[in-house]
């Protein structure tokens, strides 16, 4: 909404995008003894489960490539800078924010298929954006 935000925003908001359109999705955290490190998405696309962080995503220069779109849980491990075995991965229900295991996010999405999941979710929520009568301004704008 201000244009600000740290990972726990951004995965909110990618959250409640994905959930707009009709994809499952889940807020996951990472931590390394503490309460959480980094906060991300974690979003089911045709049956799979894959991890989603807008937070690093955005920071991208390549962000047509979405380095950080559409990870397997061992992609997601590697790009935690954490000791090798330390690093602990969960999600928090959105409900009674409790702690629960990861959903299996066995593959990553190649480079093709990642632009592809791109184009069809941003033609789809526009679409959803239209049906629903929104103008397609930021809050704030005239």
């Amino acid at each position: 909404m201000y244009r600000r935000g740290v990972c726990v925003e951004y995965a909110r908001f990618l959250n409640l995008l994905a959930w707009q359109i009709g994809l499952d999705a889940k807020y996951a955290e990472s931590s390394e003894g503490k309460p959480s490190d980094h906060a991300w998405s974690l979003i089911r696309v045709e049956g799979e489960w894959y991890h989603f962080d807008p937070c690093w995503q955005h920071g991208s220069a390549s962000f047509r490539r979405m380095t950080y779109f559409a990870m397997s849980t061992a992609t997601r491990l590697s790009t935690l800078e954490y000791e090798q075995g330390k690093v602990k991965l969960h999600t928090v229900n959105d409900w009674t924010y409790q702690w629960e295991e990861l959903p299996e996010c066995g593959a990553d999405m190649d480079g093709g298929e990642r632009v592809i999941l791109y184009d069809w979710v941003i033609d789809d929520y526009k679409k959803a954006m239209a049906k629903a009568g929104s103008p397609g301004t930021r809050i704030g704008e005239k």
